[in-house]
Order: C-alpha cells, then sequence, then structure tokens
C-alpha cells in the first residue's frame, strides 16, 4: 500500500527522533512522537511544495484524521501535543546515547514497527483505502503498543488504551500487592491551586526534592526523613507528590511518581517470595520507570527488622548503592533513636533529614 502525503512528511521526523534519542532503529513510540508533531502542521505551509491542490485537500483530510485520532485517544490537539511528545522523547531516551554502532546517518523501522505498520495496512485495506494515512499508523500504535510504549503511555495516565499485549493492570500488578500510587491518589483528590502553591513553596519539599532529583549531572541521593513533631514523613510525602501533579514540578521533573511501600506486604514471610526478593524485584520495576520515587515509611522496620538474622537490611543497602533509584526512608525521631545501633551501618549512605513543625532546621 502506498503511504499517504502525512505519513511521507511524517517518516523523516521519526528518523530524526530515533537519532536524536540514541536509538538504532525506529521503535514504535518515535513514530508517536513524530505524529504530534505533524499533526500540529499548517496544510497551507506546502502549497507551494505539492504539486497539485489536490494533494493539499488530502494532506488537509489526512491531518484532520489524525487531529480527531489523538482527540478520541485523550490527547487533545493542539493543547496536549507538545508537553506529551516532550515527556515521551525523555522516556523513550537511550542511556546509550552517542554509542551507536550505526553511523551511516540511515536508520530502519524496527520489527515492531513493521508490525504496527502491517496491522494499519490491514485496518485500512478493510475501510477501502487505496493510501496509508497516518491515523491508521496512531490507532494500530494505541491499539497494540510494544512494551516500551505501552509502559510510558500508562505512566502518563489519562490517555485511552485497547492494549492486548501489555493492560495497565498487568503492567502496575506489583503496585496493587506491595503499595500504592501516592502521586496517582493526589490527581484523584484534585488539590485546589493554593494547596499547590504551598506545598511549592514548602522549604522541606524544596530540599526533598533536591536530593531525589539533582538533575542530569548528579545522582539521586536516598533520603532518610526524621520526625520531630506532628508532620510526619508520610504527610511530607503526599505534598511531594501534590507538587509533582503540578504544572510546575520540582527540577522540570514531569510525570513523576511516588510509590509508598507496605511494610507488611513487603516483609511478610508467608508469601511464595522472601522480603528480600521482593526488594530486587520493587527496585528493578522501578528503574524501568523514569521519575519513579521509591517511598519505604516505618523504615526501622528495614533497618533493624525482626527476626535479628533477617537479610533484609544488607540488601536493601546493597539495592540502594546499585541503583539510581530515587528512594525515601521515613521513621519518628522514638524510631530513630531505637534504631540507632542499626544506623551506623548505614552512615555512609544514609544522612537524616530532620522534619519541624515550625522553622525546619535540616541536617543534610
Amino acid at each position: 500500500m502506498d503511504l499517504g502525503i502525512s505519513l511521507q512528511i511524517l517518516w523523516p521526523v521519526a528518523a530524526e527522533e530515533a537519532l536524536a534519542g540514541g536509538a538504532e532503529e525506529i521503535e514504535p513510540g518515535h513514530i508517536l512522537c513524530a505524529a504530534l508533531k505533524v499533526v500540529e502542521i499548517d496544510p497551507s505551509l506546502f502549497r507551494d511544495a505539492l504539486p497539485s491542490p489536490a494533494l493539499l485537500d488530502r494532506l488537509k483530510d489526512e491531518l484532520q484524521a489524525l487531529s480527531e485520532t489523538f482527540n478520541r485517544k485523550g490527547i487533545q490537539i493542539p493543547e496536549g501535543t507538545t508537553g506529551f511528545r516532550r515527556d515521551l522523547r525523555l522516556f523513550l531516551r537511550k542511556e546509550n546515547k552517542g554509542n551507536l554502532t550505526n553511523r551511516s546517518g540511515i536508520i530502519h523501522r524496527s520489527e515492531k514497527t513493521k508490525t504496527a505498520f502491517t496491522k494499519a495496512e490491514d485496518a485500512a485495506r478493510k475501510h477501502g483505502e487505496r493510501e496509508l494515512g497516518t491515523a491508521w499508523v496512531v490507532d494500530a500504535l494505541f491499539e497494540n503498543p510494544d512494551e516500551e510504549l505501552a509502559k510510558a503511555l500508562i505512566q502518563f495516565g489519562g490517555v485511552y488504551l485497547d492494549v492486548q499485549s501489555i493492560t495497565p493492570g498487568e503492567a502496575e500488578k506489583w503496585i496493587d500487592e506491595l503499595g500504592s500510587d501516592l502521586t496517582q491518589r493526589a490527581r484523584e483528590e484534585k488539590p485546589d491551586i493554593a494547596r499547590i502553591a504551598a506545598v511549592r513553596h514548602d522549604a522541606v519539599c524544596r530540599v526533598l526534592a533536591e536530593k531525589l532529583f539533582p538533575g542530569e549531572q548528579g545522582k539521586p541521593r536516598p533520603a532518610l526523613l526524621v520526625s520531630r513533631g506532628t508532620r510526619t514523613s508520610a504527610a511530607l510525602v503526599r505534598d511531594l507528590s501534590i507538587w509533582l501533579i503540578s504544572n510546575e514540578p520540582p527540577g522540570g521533573i514531569r510525570r513523576g511518581r511516588v510509590i509508598e511501600i507496605n511494610a507488611d506486604a513487603l516483609l511478610n514471610r508467608n508469601g511464595e517470595t522472601s522480603p528480600e526478593v521482593r526488594l530486587e524485584e520493587i527496585f528493578r520495576y522501578a528503574k524501568e520507570w523514569k521519575n519513579m520515587v521509591l517511598f519505604f515509611d516505618n523504615a526501622h522496620r528495614y533497618l533493624a527488622p525482626k527476626p535479628a538474622n533477617s537479610a533484609v537490611p544488607r540488601r536493601l543497602r546493597g539495592l540502594l548503592k546499585e541503583h539510581n533509584v530515587p528512594c525515601i526512608l521515613g521513621m519518628t525521631h522514638q524510631q530513630y533513636e531505637a534504631a540507632s545501633d542499626a544506623l551506623s551501618e548505614w552512615s555512609g549512605l544514609l544522612k537524616p533529614l530532620w522534619i519541624h513543625d515550625m522553622n525546619p532546621d535540616f541536617q543534610l
């Protein structure tokens, strides 16, 4: 099947997205990024470039169909395209950027992208289309995204998926089993502007955010929150979750998430797997998602657990050192005092951040 005029325009844009992100091939996510850019194009800009008015009319029709497709999927045009495209681009960025094996300047579609195009062609052909428009490809990407794109779309939220291979429930089953998503809870509660403004200007939240999100050049440091007053570490982390869903998140972090880990569920030794194995699984999952923060409240249960011969402290220390996953551990001052002997082994890794009710005094 021949490519429609909009898809011909999209093609070099998708290649640029892949190369800029350090990818070896054009993945489905790069096609979606390019489509989010193409849909914003004013067709009249191509009036002189296209050989006939009929082609310009076809381009207008294809872009209109593409806009309607995005709107059906929950991405409003043009309001939602720029931010969504930026977030998706960051999510898809490869760690080996700059170390490409293919430096010929020619980049091809991945097998997953080819599969999506085949399904789009089948759907278009069944509807009597002679050319493949971009809207058909975007439909195919949403109906059955590859694993990487599915994770991105699920994480961003607000997108309607007809996913066959990966559903939101399957992709996030571990969260339901071992914790809860505090940022999702904050979205559902819909804090007002005044509440968000108060959190954003909270000095305690700012210091915590600087430790967790040091920027591209820094490494996130695990934060140990110790409460000396009525404001608990859980309350502070909930405030951070509200900040992350605002229009001006800390350090430019968008789509950040805070997952609170349930100590009872994690440390239960009557399950099919041990607490140590569950810890490893949690960090493995968290590493796959950009800007995910793990919150371990009642941290004394991890630092000085019972029974005393538990390997949880040693494994948690190792995971905190191995992975660049932002983590928060919280406890009260009384719990901190009781666990002082065990905390001596964590002195090189954790430095307490004291939470006071008034005039916070930080020891970083």
